[in-house]
């Protein structure tokens, strides 16, 4: 900036505050002058509008105000009628908030949800469909509801809940006996208590090696868990070759799924044969 001069700039943000968009920018040497902005291409949204000065350091003793702020109605004309919208975004099953979630009608008026699951959105009156949807990649599913939007004004409370598959084993955990040389094989159970089918991978680790555990097998290995459905896993316990002793290995479930992978502890007791 040139020494004398001074800078305005009128900034405005339709995301909360997250990204601020100059919009028109002035500088001169005097005043008084009078500025317009044109904030119709905002029509139909929810906006805050800031206006910042700055000045060369050598003339700081120099200021500058700003007064007379009025929207006039030519602008006014153009902004749509409706109302805000305002609610919260959660986990189906868990009932926690989920940020970072587009909330959007037909017509493509947009809001996104902050950390603590809150959006704010202006939408045109009538009746709409609302649809919450995740980020691309997400493993939540959408979920949309339809309202009757007024077009006088107000305010109207609407909450989404996202989809999202949710699995269970049981039993949580396993302890089989076996003789040398002989086998067995037992059952583990998945089930999915979330709202969108989880396409779901077991392996089976060796806790005392850390590699695979080859006295157990895993049939299937892969499947898809519809809503409320289940899948049956058959575990088998191979003691062949084994010493008596004790064996421990950890079956881990992944699934499509936004939590965390499930571990299940599974203990193998070989026992000598008789005679031996």
């Amino acid at each position: 900036m040139a020494p004398g001069t001074f800078e305005s700039c009128v900034d405005l943000t339709d995301d909360g505050s997250t990204t601020w968009h100059t919009l028109t920018d002035w500088t001169w040497s005097r005043g008084p002058v009078t500025e317009q902005v044109d904030l119709s291409g905002y029509a139909g949204k929810t906006v805050q509008v800031r206006w910042r000065y700055s000045t060369n350091g050598q003339y700081g003793q120099y200021q500058q105000q700003i007064d007379n702020v009025k929207m006039t109605t030519a602008c006014l004309s153009k902004a749509k009628t409706g109302s805000l919208i305002v609610g919260h975004v959660y986990d189906a099953n868990t009932k926690l908030p989920l940020a970072g979630i587009t909330v959007a009608n037909e017509l493509s008026q947009t809001a996104t949800s902050d950390a603590s699951g809150l959006f704010s959105l202006f939408s045109t009156g009538g009746t709409h469909t609302l649809t919450a949807t995740p980020s691309s990649g997400s493993t939540y599913g959408t979920a949309s509801l339809s309202a009757s939007i007024p077009s006088k004004g107000g305010v109207m409370k609407r909450d989404f809940s996202l989809p999202a598959g949710k699995l269970v084993a049981s039993p949580t955990q396993m302890t089989v006996t076996v003789t040398a040389d002989s086998s067995t094989t037992k059952t583990l159970s998945m089930a999915n208590k979330g709202g969108k089918a989880v396409s779901a991978t077991l392996s089976q680790t060796d806790t005392s090696t850390g590699t695979a555990a080859t006295w157990l097998s895993i049939s299937p290995r892969s499947g898809t868990v519809a809503t409320g459905g289940h899948l049956p896993v058959t575990l088998t316990f191979n003691a062949a070759g084994m010493q008596a002793g004790t064996y421990t290995a950890s079956i881990t479930i992944y699934g499509n799924t936004p939590y965390a992978s499930l571990a299940v502890p599974v203990t193998m007791v070989v026992k000598a044969k008789k005679g031996s």
